[in-house]
């Protein structure tokens, strides 16, 4: 039974791992696309007030 749980949080831990991986790699995107959004409406407004 002991052994069962062994593998099981070594399991949990690695699934852990890659769930946080994948959540930086969310938290750039994020970050990329915020900045593109800005660019996108400061370019907007320049266009506007021309």
């Amino acid at each position: 039974m002991n052994d069962d749980s062994e593998g099981t949080s070594t399991l949990t831990k690695k699934s852990s791992d890659k769930t946080e991986g994948q959540v930086e790699q969310l938290k750039e995107l994020l970050v990329k696309a915020e900045s593109k959004i800005k660019l996108f409406e400061s370019e907007k407004y320049d266009a506007l007030n021309k």
